[in-house]
């Protein structure tokens, strides 16, 4: 599986390429290597289904969200 992220002006992590991420996966960030949450928020639109991932980092966290075009959403995908 082959992905890139990469940090936003904003401060937020995008997702470029590869499958859906899954909780529990370990990426590497600009800090370091962090775990994945077992959960996530989804807004499901037309074409394109946006994930964003909290990923806790001292009391705070980083946003890493990812963009799915709605074939890879659904029930084959896990849900928050």
């Amino acid at each position: 599986m082959s992905f890139v992220l990469y940090l936003n002006a904003d401060g937020t992590y995008m997702k470029g390429g590869g499958e859906p991420l899954w909780p529990g996966q370990r990426v590497m960030l600009d800090d370091g290597i962090f775990t994945l949450p077992e959960s996530f928020e989804e807004s499901p639109g037309v074409c394109v289904t946006v994930r964003d991932w909290r990923i806790p980092a001292d009391g705070g966290y980083f946003l890493l969200r990812e963009c799915l075009l709605r074939h890879m959403g659904g029930s084959l995908w896990p849900r928050a």
